[in-house]
């Protein structure tokens, strides 16, 4: 079975954090890990991933870091300690479908050419309410192709990106931005249509 990592960034996340973590322990096919690393959070952070992390039967791997070093940065660290065969970027405000890790695991070894997947999500409200819309195709309806999708809580990608990815151009791409670019500039980015978790607007 293919190892699966999930790379959080957090910051600040206590009003929204523990749908996601909940979203991520309900999935059908469990990641082998959970990293997280926190931008020194100063609420209830990083007491509801310590409590998090011993409830489930996953490891969970938390880091602090000792300055504020913004998103980007964040999620270069946390991407650095995954060990997994596939990572998963996640934020720390939406919620996850129960079967994302395993249709994403599935559609990796399926397309054994790409390297970067990257899917669509539905929108919602601060309390999760979807409005019938999606990324893309709001997207669509502006004009813009979905090569232009670049999401950052839509991106998983194979291990042997990681040497590509870090580090992060960070004062001209965000994580997500450079992952998406490098994976399109090599042919090496799979779009599937599937909806696989809801992104929060708050």
């Amino acid at each position: 079975m293919t190892s699966v990592s999930v790379a959080m960034a957090t910051y600040n996340g206590g009003n929204y954090l523990s749908d996601q973590l909940k979203s991520i322990a309900a999935q059908t096919r469990l990641p082998g890990e959970l990293i997280v690393c926190d931008d020194v959070s100063t609420d209830n952070t990083m007491e509801i991933l310590s409590d998090f992390a011993q409830t489930v039967p996953f490891e969970v791997r938390l880091f602090r870091n000792e300055r504020n070093v913004g998103y980007a940065l964040n999620f270069e660290r946390a991407i650095a300690s995954c060990r997994g065969e596939i990572i998963l970027l996640s934020d720390q405000d939406d919620y996850w479908n129960v079967d994302k890790v395993h249709v994403i695991e599935c559609a990796m070894e399926q397309h054994t050419s790409a390297w970067m997947l990257i899917d669509d999500a539905k929108i919602g409200d601060e309390n999760l309410e979807t409005t019938g819309l999606t990324v893309v195709g709001q997207d669509k309806a502006a004009g813009i192709s979905s090569d232009e999708h670049l999401l950052g809580c839509c991106i998983a990608f194979r291990s042997s990106m990681k040497p590509l990815i870090i580090p992060v151009p960070w004062r001209n791409f965000g994580h997500d931005g450079w992952t998406n670019s490098l994976a399109r500039a090599l042919g090496r980015r799979l779009y599937i249509q599937d909806t696989l978790q809801i992104y929060r607007r708050h």
